[in-house]
């Protein structure tokens, strides 16, 4: 081999890579375009280089993608975890949800839509007791009767009281003591009612009051019925203000919505027949800060309806003027 030959093939190397200067670049040229032997190992040169190039740049885009697949499961099971978390989240929530929401608003909606049906009777007679035990042994006891026929209505209410405790002093058997008796007649459209005074002898005119309308005194039978029934937001907060649960009164079964004011200490509850969905019974119980015996912790209310409908006659709703001769008027 020329000693020329030898110089050259030992260029080559840097020659392909680009890394000889301009001159020797020339240098090898001239040589090459002479000598068959370096023109053929230049050749073979690059194929290696190339192919050896080629390989790695295989092996690098292998890497790659076998990086950007390891990364994409990654990514995808991070997603799918997330999804999966997320719906656990939201499976829970709408089973927390259900449990009391479905529940709660299918009673309050049956309720309230019975509501609706009571509102629209033109004859009905509706009868409230109202036992309240408050302060220190005052027992109090009231009744209202309603009767309303087409446009005109009565009202018959009485109550007594009864005193356990007075100046301090338990009375054993009790005070009783004759508390209102009194009969008002109305009738729709007259701004005016008519007030009879059974305990005076008195008969005294004054303003109506709204719940004489009719239908009206539902309303105030029925208030949490009405208040949470116009959207979704108003059902929804229902469930947080009520718990339901399912209890028997009077060989009856109902449901029963328990309303609990902790900051007021104050707890209420309706009872709704199972079978009518009328609110037969409610209970309200407050405590009593200043009670001087145990059994007088609380201040309790409890209110039983009953309602009768087509049972007024003319009569019932009829102002009895010959009966009242005795009777004084007071304007």
């Amino acid at each position: 081999m020329k000693k020329n030959c030898s110089i050259i093939r030992d260029l080559l190397p840097n020659y392909i890579e680009n890394l000889v200067s301009e001159d020797t670049k020339q240098y090898i040229n001239r040589h090459i375009e002479k000598c068959e032997e370096c023109k053929q190992i230049l050749k073979d040169m690059k194929v290696d280089n190339f192919e050896e190039f080629a390989s790695a740049l295989e092996k690098e885009a292998e890497a790659r993608v076998v990086k950007i697949i390891r990364r994409q499961k990654r990514l995808k099971f991070i997603f799918k975890a997330i999804a999966v978390i997320l719906l656990f989240i939201l499976v829970i929530s709408f089973i927390c949800f259900n449990i009391n929401f479905l529940p709660i608003n299918s009673v309050r909606s049956k309720a309230y839509n019975k509501l609706q049906a009571l509102k629209e009777m033109d004859n009905y007679k509706l009868i409230i007791e109202r036992t309240s035990n408050v302060l220190d042994g005052v027992n109090d006891i009231e009744t209202i009767t309603y009767y309303y026929r087409y446009g005109k209505s009565k009202i018959e209410f009485k109550n007594d009281v009864t005193l356990y405790y007075r100046n301090n002093v338990y009375i054993e058997n009790g005070l009783k003591q004759e508390g209102e008796n009194k009969t008002l007649y109305y009738s729709d459209g007259v701004s005016n009612i008519l007030t009879i005074d059974n305990k005076t002898k008195n008969i005294i005119t004054g303003e109506t009051s709204s719940n004489i309308e009719k239908g009206q005194i539902f309303e105030e039978i029925y208030p949490s019925l009405a208040e949470y029934s116009e959207d979704l937001s108003s059902k929804i907060l229902m469930t947080k203000v009520f718990e339901l649960r399912e209890d028997t009164y009077n060989n009856q079964k109902y449901y029963v919505l328990t309303q609990d004011y902790k900051d007021l200490k104050t707890t209420h509850e309706y009872w709704i027949n199972k079978e009518t969905l009328m609110i037969d019974r409610a209970f309200f119980k407050q405590e009593n800060s200043s009670y001087m015996e145990e059994k007088y912790k609380y201040n309790t209310t409890e209110v039983k309806y009953r309602i009768e409908p087509n049972v007024v006659t003319n009569e019932d709703v009829t102002i009895p003027y010959d009966e009242l001769s005795q009777y004084h008027i007071v304007n």
